[in-house]
C-alpha cells in the first residue's frame, strides 16, 4: 500500500491505492475543511501535491495555474500505487463555541416552562428501600429477596435487570446492611432497573438534556428531584468540517466509512460537553441516569448511524420518526450505559424533534389561536 507524509504535521499513514485524499487525510485525524460534503463545490479542502502521482477531478474545480502548481482539491483526488507527500496550507481551525459559559443560571428555555415540583414525572424513579439480610435455608438469592422487596413499594411487577447490574448486587446489598437505592424506569407492566446504589442516593438524581444542532450542541445538566438546571455548556458541531448543512452532511454520509465518521465526531462533542457541564458539582457522568436529545431529523439519524441519504431523495423518507426508547451505551453517550435516551419524535424529512421540543418550550402548543394556524 502507498504511505502518505501530510506536511507539515509529518504525519503518514498507508492506504489502498484508489482512495479518496480527503479520505486518507481523515483516517490520519488531519482536520480538512470540507464544507460542501465532498462534492467538490466549496474548493475549501485545498491540498498541494509536493511527491508523488495523483489521479484527480479538479481541473475546471481549480484555475489551472493552481492545478500546475501542484494545487487539488482532496475531495477530488484519488492516490494511485506511489508514495505521496502531500501538503496541507494552515488555515484557522475551527475553535470552540463559547456561546455560554459554564453556568449554574445559564438557561436555554425560560425557567416558567419548567414543571413544578409537584408536577415532575422524570423518565427515571428512585426508591430508597430496606432489603431483608440473607438467612439460612431460605432458597433465596440476592435478586430474589430484592425483587421482593421492590415488588413490595410498587405492586406485582416484573423486575428487570441488567447484567451490569446484578453483577454488583451482592457487594452493593452488604455494604449498608440492604439499605440500598434503586434506580429505575416504571412502565405499565414492568420496572426496568438501570442503578442500585448503597445507602439513600435519592437526592443525587440527575439527567442530561442534549439539543444536537447541525452548528452548535448544547448539554444541560438537570436536578430531576428539583426540575433546576445545574449547568449548560454549548460547543460546535465537530461534524462541522464535513459539511456546513444537513445536505453537505447528507452527500459526505454516502460512504459508510464517512458515516461512521459523522456519528462518532458528534458523540465527540456531546461527551466532552458532558465531563464539563458535571465539572463542578461534583457529579460523575456514570451516575447520570437519563438523557433527552433533540435535533433535526438528518442529526439524529447520524448520531444513531442511519443512512440519510434518502431524506433528501424524492419522496423523502427517513428511515425512523419516532425513536424506541434506547440506552446510552448503545448508543455512545458516556453517562451510565443502562440509561435510557428519549429522542424528541420528529414530523417529517425536515421537520425534526428540535421542532416538537422547542414548541413544547413555548406557549404555542397551549395556544388555540396559534395552533389553529397549522
Amino acid at each position: 500500500m502507498p504511505q502518505i507524509v501530510f506536511t507539515p504535521s509529518q504525519k503518514t499513514i498507508d492506504v489502498l491505492p484508489g482512495s479518496e485524499l480527503l479520505d486518507a487525510a481523515r483516517k490520519a485525524e488531519i482536520e480538512i475543511e470540507s464544507p460542501c460534503g465532498g462534492k467538490g463545490t466549496c474548493c475549501k479542502c485545498l491540498v498541494r501535491i509536493i511527491a508523488g502521482e495523483v489521479e484527480s477531478e479538479s481541473l475546471g474545480l481549480l484555475p489551472k495555474n493552481a492545478i500546475d502548481n501542484g494545487y487539488l482539491l482532496a475531495c477530488r483526488t484519488k492516490v494511485k500505487n506511489t508514495p505521496l507527500t502531500i501538503e496541507i496550507p494552515e488555515r484557522e481551525e475551527i475553535k470552540g463555541g463559547k456561546f455560554v459559559e459554564a453556568s449554574d443560571d445559564a438557561f436555554l428555555i425560560h425557567q416558567e416552562f419548567l414543571p413544578e415540583d409537584v408536577k415532575l414525572n422524570p423518565l427515571t424513579k428512585k426508591w430508597n428501600v430496606q432489603v431483608p439480610g440473607p438467612q439460612l435455608e431460605d432458597g433465596l438469592s440476592d435478586i430474589d429477596r430484592l425483587t421482593r422487596t421492590i415488588q413490595k413499594e410498587i405492586g406485582e411487577k416484573e423486575i428487570i435487570y441488567p447484567l451490569s447490574t446484578i453483577r454488583n448486587v451482592a457487594d452493593t446489598l452488604r455494604a449498608e446492611n440492604g439499605n440500598v437505592t434503586i434506580t429505575a424506569i416504571e412502565d405499565k407492566d414492568r420496572i426496568h432497573v438501570v442503578a442500585i446504589e448503597e445507602a439513600d442516593c435519592t437526592t443525587n438524581h440527575h439527567g442530561i438534556a442534549i439539543d444536537i444542532g447541525t452548528t452548535t450542541v448544547a448539554v444541560q445538566l438537570i436536578d430531576l428531584t428539583s426540575s433546576r438546571i445545574l449547568s449548560t455548556h454549548t460547543d460546535y458541531n465537530n461534524q462541522l468540517t464535513c459539511g456546513l448543512d444537513v445536505i453537505s452532511r447528507i452527500n459526505y454520509a454516502r460512504k459508510p466509512e464517512r458515516l461512521e465518521e459523522l456519528r462518532n465526531r458528534v458523540l465527540k462533542t456531546i461527551n466532552i460537553l458532558i465531563k464539563q457541564v458535571v465539572k463542578n458539582h461534583s457529579i460523575k457522568p456514570e451516575e447520570i441516569c437519563s438523557t433527552a436529545i433533540s435535533g433535526n431529523t438528518t442529526m439524529i439519524h447520524l448520531l444513531l448511524g442511519l443512512k440519510p441519504e434518502y431524506i433528501r431523495l424524492e419522496p423523502y423518507t427517513p428511515t425512523l420518526l419516532e425513536t424506541p426508547n434506547l440506552k446510552a451505551g448503545e448508543i455512545g453517550i458516556e453517562i451510565n450505559p443502562e440509561a435510557y435516551v428519549q429522542i424528541s419524535p420528529a414530523v417529517g424529512s425536515y421537520v425534526g424533534g428540535d421542532i416538537t421540543a422547542g414548541l413544547l418550550c413555548t406557549d404555542i402548543a397551549n395556544d388555540s389561536e396559534a395552533v389553529n394556524l397549522f
